[in-house]
């Protein structure tokens, strides 16, 4: 059977140069409310190159909007290092 990544987030990769991936969030069941939570190494498991890999958690940012972007520079921060968060508040 092949899986489909939901529209949403599909289209949500695409717009971010993503679009590869795809599929294999499909395949592992990940939707658009799971991206917050997955850590670097889930990220690196998925087969996710490093600079998609930040790329991933810098988009994801982006697209949650300003209300909760500190939250999420914060969980991110955590997840992925402290130089997130200096980058992010030098906005």
């Amino acid at each position: 059977m092949v899986m489909r990544a939901a529209p949403d987030l599909a289209e949500w990769l695409r717009r971010y140069d993503l679009g590869e991936y795809a599929q294999t969030f499909a395949e592992n069941n990940i939707d658009y409310s799971a991206l917050p939570d997955l850590t670097e190494d889930d990220l690196k498991k998925l087969g996710v190159l490093l600079a998609h890999r930040k790329k991933t958690a810098q988009s994801h940012r982006r697209s949650e909007g300003t209300e909760s972007s500190a939250r999420h520079d914060r969980r991110f921060a955590r997840r992925y290092g402290s130089n997130l968060s200096c980058a992010t508040s030098r906005r």
